[in-house]
């Protein structure tokens, strides 16, 4: 009886058309029919799809680093994706060591000297090569010749420092335009305000520098000062002030009162005269020169035009730019 079912069966699979709905409503009544027991392997399941791998990140300069850069050297570049970076050369690893989508910004705090091969990327991106520039503690200079005077007057100094490692360009010296014919009068108020555009013009100049320092002899101590203390310049863009023989006082009632702060912010101040018997000095007097809080050194005897030109002169300049003397 098996014998005749089975045979039925192979039959009836036959027209494989008429057999598909014949099978599946019999073994659903009879599972354990040895027909129903499929003795093929199972196809194993699909392997899951690879997940894609993420696009690499590409790298493009925003802001570079100015040829001559104070020691914290800014990078500015832009990212297409998030990332570790990877520094190479002489500059190290910078404050950040992971990059952002967008743009980035990144410091690095830097010895003196000029780097010439750092480089940065972002894991598999492209590799940035950021251009070579200089690191130096040496800021720029805005020297302020007094009464009379012209940028020349500051010859001598400016060819002491450089010998000193200054980089010729970061020294400033212009000549005062505003009536420096007239030792005080209307025009000394104009004349602070030139000062201060020097200041704006060097900034602008060297982007590297958020600061300068200021130099002045004799009546350009008093723009200086003036300047800084009624607010034509901002004291936050002035790192050193070097006066010698200043005549920091001078020019009174053209002026507001000097505020009781004399050394504003955290400006480093440095006066230098010369003062005592007989006084070589003729040009100005200690009470003129004196700021309150500042640095003071007696050159003496030093003459009034000595005091922005003798060596005793230029190496206490040096000094205070150096950050060795001052006070504030």
């Amino acid at each position: 009886m098996k014998k005749t079912v089975l045979i039925f069966l192979a039959i009836a699979l036959a027209d494989s058309s008429a057999s598909a709905g014949w099978l599946e409503r019999y073994c659903a009544k009879h599972p354990s029919t040895r027909i129903c027991i499929s003795d093929a392997v199972p196809e194993p399941a699909p392997a899951p799809a690879p997940t894609p791998a993420s696009s690499s990140a590409f790298l493009t300069e925003v802001q570079t680093i100015p040829y001559l850069s104070d020691e914290t050297a800014t990078y500015v570049f832009q990212s297409t994706a998030a990332g570790s970076i990877v520094y190479g050369g002489a500059c190290g690893n910078a404050d950040k060591t992971r990059a952002v989508a967008g743009d980035n910004v990144i410091t690095w705090t830097l010895a003196e000297g000029t780097y010439s091969d750092c480089t940065l990327r972002i894991e598999n991106s492209n590799m940035l090569t950021i251009p070579t520039f200089k690191s130096t503690s040496k800021y720029p200079v805005v020297f302020v010749h007094g009464w009379k005077g012209r940028s020349s007057a500051w010859k001598s100094a400016k060819e002491y420092l450089i010998k000193q490692g200054w980089d010729s360009s970061l020294l400033i010296a212009k000549s005062i335009t505003e009536s420096n014919s007239t030792l005080c009068g209307p025009k000394s108020a104009a004349q602070a305000a030139e000062v201060s555009e020097w200041v704006d013009d060097a900034l602008e100049q060297f982007p590297g520098f958020d600061k300068v320092d200021l130099v002045g002899h004799s009546r350009g101590g008093s723009n200086i000062m003036r300047a800084l203390w009624h607010g034509y310049i901002d004291k936050n863009s002035v790192r050193y002030v070097v006066t010698l023989a200043g005549a920091n006082r001078s020019c009174e009632k053209y002026y507001p009162a000097i505020p009781s702060d004399e050394t504003p912010g955290s400006i480093s101040v440095s006066v230098y005269y010369s003062d005592g018997s007989p006084d070589y000095d003729k040009g100005v007097d200690y009470a003129n020169t004196h700021i309150q809080g500042a640095y003071h050194e007696n050159l003496w005897p030093l003459s009034h035009k000595e005091m922005k030109e003798a060596p005793t002169a230029l190496k206490a300049l040096e000094n205070s730019l150096l950050g060795l003397s001052g006070s504030n």
